[in-house]
């Protein structure tokens, strides 16, 4: 009986998050590709593509981002040129702090459930 309001409840939540990608699209305008975070995630997705390869059965996950980590760090270095385009001022001070309180509020919900998870 729960599962037809699980999936009605994701539905729901899924055309909501499109409808705000869309208002936020629209509003924000067309702006330049930040071809450096493309580099950035590259060289992430690399080595979690190499350790998801040897972590997983058949190594099709690993794969994937193994491949997606190349392609982003090729496109990233093919346009190397493009990078100070969009590079961003650094955080003031006032910015920083909220920033990482919130990061440290997430972090502190995720051991909470991953410790109510562990003892259950």
């Amino acid at each position: 009986m729960a599962l037809p309001w699980l999936i009605i409840s994701v539905l729901v939540l899924l055309v909501l998050f499109g409808i705000i990608a869309i208002i936020v699209a629209k509003k924000g305008g067309k702006k330049p590709t930040d071809y450096y975070a493309f580099f950035i995630m590259g060289i992430t997705w690399i080595p979690f593509g190499i350790f998801m390869w040897f972590m997983d059965r058949d190594g099709t996950l690993g794969i994937i981002f193994l491949a997606l980590g190349i392609t982003y760090t090729a496109i990233g270095l093919a346009h190397k040129k493009d990078w100070k385009k969009n590079k961003r001022p650094p955080l003031i001070k006032n910015k920083l702090w909220r920033w990482l309180m919130i990061l440290g509020l997430v972090v502190l919900f995720v051991l909470l459930g991953i410790y109510v998870f562990a003892r259950g």
